[in-house]
């Protein structure tokens, strides 16, 4: 029985490189120059990739994720829960919404829907929950309002994304762990302020530092919350 020639262990990159380039100028090995050169370089990719996944051993499969936990809370009026899906569209990094020119910023009135909902102890939809998370991502002052809306959905969304590993911190003992390798220094920045307001109604009349009066109150202010007794987001 004939044996099969195996490729070069760069066969792989030897393809890549040929496509970031163009046949015209280079042609990886065994592709003859002109204008079939891009089909042959297709065709030669195909079989590599067939011979790179004949070449995988079999894993052993993971243990799948535990339900998520009921959330017996009354769920969300129809109405408000198609008023918090336009707020979340609205904010930034998303295909359908972000401000455009002189139109108001429909994520300022977020805080004060949440802190609305939360009053009124509704469950958040699950539906809604990914874009509520990295709402909260980006903005730290909804962390606390978010969380509370999204219930204990939110660390078990978190245990499977780690870009909302922030929602495992929230929990009883979570602000108390190092950060992690993976964190980033606006991580870290998030952990120490998210760590000082924790601290602060637990400290009642000793009053805080002149330093982290400062950082809070920048922290915010930036971000302050519309006031009223009426709710236009609701």
């Amino acid at each position: 029985m004939d044996k099969i020639a195996a490729p070069a262990p760069d066969a792989w990159e030897e393809l890549v490189t040929s496509a970031l380039l163009g046949t015209a100028r280079r042609t990886p090995p065994g592709v003859a120059p002109g204008p079939e050169a891009p089909v042959a370089l297709l065709d030669a990719a195909a079989v590599e990739t067939v011979r790179r996944r004949a070449g995988l051993r079999p894993a052993r499969a993971s243990q799948r994720p535990q339900p998520a936990p009921e959330d017996t809370r009354p769920p969300l009026p129809a109405a408000a829960a198609r008023r918090l899906a336009m707020l979340l569209a609205d904010r930034p990094g998303t295909g359908g919404g972000g401000r455009r020119g002189t139109a108001p910023d429909l994520m300022e009135l977020l805080p004060q829907w949440l802190a609305t909902a939360n009053a009124r102890g509704y469950a958040a939809p699950p539906q809604v929950l990914p874009a509520l998370l990295d709402a909260a991502r980006g903005r730290t002052d909804l962390r606390p309002a978010a969380l509370a809306f999204a219930g204990s959905r939110a660390t078990w969304l978190a245990r499977l994304n780690p870009d909302w590993r922030f929602a495992l911190r929230a929990t009883p003992g979570g602000g108390t762990a190092l950060p992690s390798p993976q964190d980033t220094a606006g991580d870290i920045f998030d952990i120490f302020t998210g760590s000082v307001c924790r601290r602060l109604p637990r400290r009642g009349n000793q009053g805080i530092h002149r330093s982290e009066d400062n950082l809070l109150r920048k922290r915010r202010d930036s971000r302050r919350p519309i006031s009223g007794s009426h709710s236009p987001a609701w």
